[in-house]
């Protein structure tokens, strides 16, 4: 008969680490591939602005928009797609101020891209139809809604919890 004042014999099994979120990874890896794009597009956009040719004027005249406006959109698209490379580095190294980032940028993208969207909006040439503009619309909500997932993603109190 065993003495019934005798500790459990039970082990306490190893759990193991928790693992850690994989959604900062992958929505750095996303932005990281984004950034790049856009590191390209400022390229040729930056090629084209310095370059006086036909095309380029062309391109400004169908859209309504004037130069200033290109050096101002090629100045915020630079200053904005570094910082979607900074955001994305720091997303993939599970550092906690690239989710902080992730957010402002969310914010700011919120305010700039109806903004933008009014401004083109009001300088159209009167024939354009609204068809023209239909894919950049398209283009800007799916942007957003990416947007929008991952920053529920990555506000999680796990995902948090993860990041340094």
């Amino acid at each position: 008969m065993e003495n019934p004042y005798t500790p459990p014999r039970a082990t306490v099994a190893d759990v193991g680490s928790p693992q850690r979120a994989k959604s900062p990874k992958v929505i750095g890896i996303i932005l990281l591939i984004l950034s790049v794009f856009g590191i390209i597009g400022l390229a040729s956009n930056a090629f084209l602005l310095t370059s006086e040719n036909a095309l380029m004027e062309n391109i400004l005249e169908q859209q309504g928009l004037g130069r200033t406006y290109y050096h101002f959109s090629l100045i915020l698209g630079t200053l904005t797609t570094f910082w979607l490379l900074y955001i994305s580095i720091q997303l993939i190294k599970y550092r906690d101020i690239g989710r902080k980032h992730f957010n402002y940028y969310l914010i700011f993208s919120l305010i700039s891209g109806p903004l933008n969207f009014a401004y083109q909006m009001s300088v159209k040439p009167e024939g354009t139809p609204f068809a023209a503009m239909l894919p950049g619309m398209i283009g800007a909500v799916i942007a957003l809604l990416f947007y929008v997932l991952g920053w529920y993603y990555l506000n999680k109190a796990a995902t948090k919890a993860c990041l340094n």
